[in-house]
């Protein structure tokens, strides 16, 4: 079986599963896209749908949990928050169709429709929902996968 194997300086290593079957019987959790625009000048608030996906199981959200709440950086002296690890379900990634393209349904982002509607997007074009998201996991092997497209000897993770 496949893994994700996590790793974070004074952590324990932590390893998921990659297969999606591995997760079916897990907690259901519904993942809210959603934020701030970057690029509306008003700063509106997009909602871009809701994605169902699995927990990867309650030791990778202790693992988590304690890991990001272990420094208040500024500290502001805020009460811990709860850190799920989360996959997604093949077939539940949102249609861009419906948020960008001449065809985007207006009611779909609080955004100028004319920021959008430029997009190429193809009828079965989808998103994960990462766009929001206020971190991105990725692996060696996708990095490399990156380097070998670009004709590059590597592509470092730091600015991840």
């Amino acid at each position: 079986n496949e893994s994700l194997i996590v790793r974070a300086e004074g952590m324990p290593d932590l390893t998921v599963p990659i297969n999606e079957e591995e997760y079916l019987a897990n907690e259901d959790v519904n993942v809210s896209c959603s934020g701030i625009s970057t690029t509306d000048p008003e700063n509106q608030t997009c909602k871009l749908g809701d994605i169902m996906s699995k927990s990867a199981g309650k030791e990778a959200e202790q693992w988590f949990t304690r890991y990001l709440n272990k420094t208040d950086i500024n500290k502001t002296g805020k009460p811990e928050a709860r850190y799920v690890l989360c996959r997604m379900l093949s077939g539940s990634a949102r249609n861009l169709v419906d948020y960008c393209g001449p065809n985007a349904r207006k009611d779909m982002l609080g955004l100028p429709q004319s920021k959008m509607q430029g997009f190429n997007v193809r009828k079965n074009d989808g998103a994960s929902f990462q766009d929001f998201a206020p971190f991105l996991m990725t692996s060696q092997n996708s990095c490399d996968w990156l380097a070998e497209q670009m004709g590059t000897p590597d592509y470092p993770l730091t600015p991840f």
